[in-house]
């Protein structure tokens, strides 16, 4: 049997009924072979449902962040290009098929799709979504992406298995390691995702902590020594600049102004969170 085009893998940390919805919208025929999916969660937090034919699950280990979901997926994966997202997101109907056209020009190494906020959601929601998801809203304006989004972003299998972290896929990391390669990385307009979580205000700042603290000991990790008593020296313009660079952003894209004022004080606080975990990672 030949190997699937496409491995998808939905780090699932949200709920069963996420994890359903999810795979609702990804609307693809998994018994044809050509696209597997892999769904990984918390043992103790997402029980196992009924699947279609081809999407396979995996049990993680209790209090599995996201990366290392990713990881156990990858463990998992045939496909020789894979696509990576979340239980969060719902998808538009070309999704799948828009990685694998992406692609089969043998030049792209990796690519990110646009990530757009679902209808509804509390100020808290959209604050969140501010905060993590604003580069990759559309327009872009420039085929080579300056980011990968987390919950939305694909890479060829090459390379991922001894290049990247042992236990965990960062994709942060993932970009680093193809722009350094010979061959490109871009946006797939086609492939666009739907954010539609919803979160308590205590749950998003002990989310943005949680991320910062990992942000900022993966740059520490592969920083420099001598560089370390500078960065810390620098902290409080962590904020500074995650706040310059989110408003920068909204502004060329000229999306959700409106909701994007109402949502700002909630949004500097969990940027505080944010840049503050950052510093202390």
């Amino acid at each position: 049997m030949s190997r699937p085009l496409l491995s998808v893998i939905v780090a699932a940390s949200d709920s069963a009924k996420a994890v359903a919805d999810c795979l609702a919208s990804l609307d693809i025929d998994t018994g044809s072979g050509r696209i597997e999916v892999i769904v990984v969660a918390d043992r103790t937090r997402i029980p196992m449902i009924d699947c279609p034919e081809g999407v396979h699950w995996v049990l993680a280990e209790p209090g599995a962040g996201v990366p290392g979901l990713r990881r156990l997926g990858l463990e998992r994966a045939e496909g020789d290009v894979v696509a990576f997202t979340e239980d969060s997101c719902r998808f538009d109907p070309a999704w799948a098929e828009s990685w694998i056209k992406a692609f089969d020009d043998p030049e792209v190494l990796a690519a990110t799709g646009p990530v757009e906020h679902a209808d509804g959601g509390s100020t808290v929601d959209w604050a969140v979504f501010f905060c993590e998801y604003s580069p990759f809203l559309s327009p872009f304006g420039r085929e080579t992406p300056s980011r990968l989004a987390g919950n939305n972003f694909a890479a060829r299998r090459i390379g991922m298995d001894s290049d990247v972290n042992e236990t965990e896929i960062h994709e942060s990391l993932i970009h680093r390691q193809m722009i350094g390669r010979p061959g490109r990385l871009v946006v797939v307009e086609s492939a666009r995702a739907w954010h539609v979580r919803r979160f308590a205000l205590s749950d998003a700042v002990r989310d943005r902590v949680r991320f910062g603290w990992e942000f900022g000991r993966l740059r520490a990790v592969k920083g420099r020594l001598w560089l370390r008593p500078l960065v810390v020296l620098a902290g409080p313009a962590i904020l500074a600049s995650q706040v310059i660079r989110l408003v920068w952003t909204l502004l060329v894209k000229r999306r959700h102004g409106g909701r994007f004022v109402k949502a700002f004080p909630i949004t500097l606080v969990l940027l505080t969170a944010w840049s503050v975990a950052e510093w202390l990672g």
